[in-house]
């Protein structure tokens, strides 16, 4: 009677295992791998891949404990053969999706015949993995069972395999080009990659360069180009503002070098425009200052006003000693100045020329409040610190040439002549000037400069505005799960580069 006990439990297990199998196979039966058209074109690709990788997982716990039975013995074959078969299956899927988000990528790359043109071997070889991944999913589509389409295509998984080390290359080499390109022109290392291969790829579409400029200057939104020449002629601000070009360069050839010469240009027309400014103000006696703001750019405005509040500040220090009441009389001065621009507020103003003087009340009203503490705590020297510790204007001789130079404490720093437009100032608090006190010494000693404090306290704001105030380009980025050492390297490579 137990023998026959023996027997029945063992022929009972043994259906039940045979039952298993027999369900993973109807299962499989109807897996299907299902696609989507991409892009509205005549290529497919993988869709709502993570089913199949559940139903894998399920299937591969179904026949991993089919297999740990002690009843399995005569179905072991043809279990250890829908193991093999899954783990196939579930590796040659693994390599399918990576195989299929890499061509996803390049593809978008190599379709623009820039890049085809200037990385031909690697076109040569993604054109081979195009081909492959086409015709594979065209096969895909016509007969979508899962378990047939790894019995359609012998050594899928090595095929596989050998398509994604050449995308492996192709990716290498294309991040190689973009690492050149970087250093021709450094402001494309502050870009994504994608952000840079979408210039690169468009290199001769002038209107998709214009769309990207913001990203690589600070406030450069368009570029005016002559059509039959392609000379560059002149820039224009976010707010609308045209600034003109001294020197005309032009938007052919590589992209990085005519940007290379359109940076150029911004710096050598805003010190042109800049020295301009200075002899206009200086032209201008005691007379007020109204029509020349009207008449000058609005950097030209703000850092011209710097210059020569400086200059005029210190000579008041400096007589100081002979007229006791020196400072009290620049302190009118000043205010006088302000009630002239709140008179120019009033009046009939363009959109920009309303931004300029907003900006010039905002540095002014500092200034007023500078010239006052001097006075109260009775300075009589340009060398005490409370007016060393102040950001400084001067137009000097640096290297032969004449420059706006900027000093706080022992900085002393060349202006940085980005294009800012008319933009908007920080109220100035002790805060603020302590904090660029930090930052200027900082740059001075070539070290980094890192303001600390609660969220929301102004201090990326800070930093920003002290940029705008020594025309400096100023790059903002979040830190996040996503930013790897890579490209903390390409941002240390681009500052280093470009400073």
């Amino acid at each position: 009677q137990e023998e026959i006990q023996l027997i029945s439990t063992q022929a009972s297990q043994e259906a039940s295992l045979r039952r298993q199998i027999n369900s993973l196979d109807e299962q499989w039966r109807k897996i299907d791998l299902i696609t989507k058209p991409y892009k509205e074109g005549d290529v497919n690709v993988l869709d709502e891949i993570d089913d199949v990788f559940a139903a894998l997982d399920d299937s591969l716990a179904t026949i991993n404990t089919i297999l740990g039975s002690r009843f399995v013995k005569p179905l072991r074959a043809e279990a250890e053969g829908w193991k093999k078969t899954l783990f196939t299956l579930n590796q040659v899927i693994e390599e399918w999706v990576t195989c299929q988000r890499q061509w996803i990528y390049l593809e978008n790359i190599f379709k623009g015949p820039d890049i085809k043109r200037q990385l031909p071997t690697e076109s040569q070889k993604f054109e081979k993995v195009d081909n492959f991944f086409k015709n594979l999913m065209a096969k895909t589509k016509k007969a979508p069972n899962a378990l047939k389409t790894l019995k359609l295509h012998a050594n899928l998984l090595e095929q596989l395999k050998a398509n994604n080390e050449l995308l492996d290359e192709i990716q290498k080499k294309l991040e190689d080009y973009l690492e050149k390109k970087r250093g021709d022109f450094p402001r494309f290392y502050f870009l994504s990659n994608d952000e840079l291969l979408e210039i690169l790829a468009n290199s001769q579409n002038l209107e998709v360069i214009q769309q990207n400029l913001k990203t690589c200057f600070d406030n450069i939104y368009r570029l005016e180009i002559e059509e039959d020449s392609q000379a560059v002629k002149s820039m224009y601000s976010g707010e609308g503002e045209k600034v003109p070009f001294n020197k005309k360069p032009s938007a052919r050839g590589q992209v990085e070098t005519w940007l290379n010469s359109v940076q150029e240009a911004m710096r050598e027309s805003l010190l042109k425009y800049m020295k301009q400014g200075f002899t206009d103000f200086t032209n201008l006696g005691s007379g007020d200052r109204k029509e020349w703001i009207k008449t000058h750019f609005g950097q030209i405005v703000a850092t011209v006003s710097q210059i020569v509040w400086c200059s005029s500040t210190e000579a008041f220090i400096n007589d100081s000693e002979q007229n006791p009441d020196s400072l009290s009389e620049w302190y009118n001065v000043n205010v006088d100045q302000l009630k002239q621009l709140t008179e120019l507020v009033r009046g009939q103003l363009s959109p920009i020329q309303r931004k300029i003087i907003v900006a010039l009340v905002t540095t002014d009203v500092h200034a007023r409040d500078i010239v006052g503490s001097l006075r109260d705590a009775n300075v009589l020297s340009t060398s005490e610190f409370l007016w060393q510790q102040q950001l400084r204007y001067y137009f000097e001789s640096d290297k032969g040439k004449e420059e706006c130079i900027i000093r706080q404490v022992n900085s002393v720093m060349t202006y940085g002549y980005e294009y800012m437009g008319a933009t908007s100032r920080l109220v100035i608090t002790p805060l603020t000037d302590r904090c660029w006190i930090t930052i200027t010494g900082a740059i001075n000693i070539k070290l980094g400069a890192n303001p600390a404090g609660p969220a929301g306290t102004g201090k990326t704001e800070s930093t920003k505005d002290l940029a705008k105030a020594i025309g400096m380009q100023c790059i903002v980025f979040n830190c996040s799960d996503q930013v790897d050492y890579k490209m903390m390297g390409r941002l240390f490579s681009g500052l280093s580069q470009q400073g």
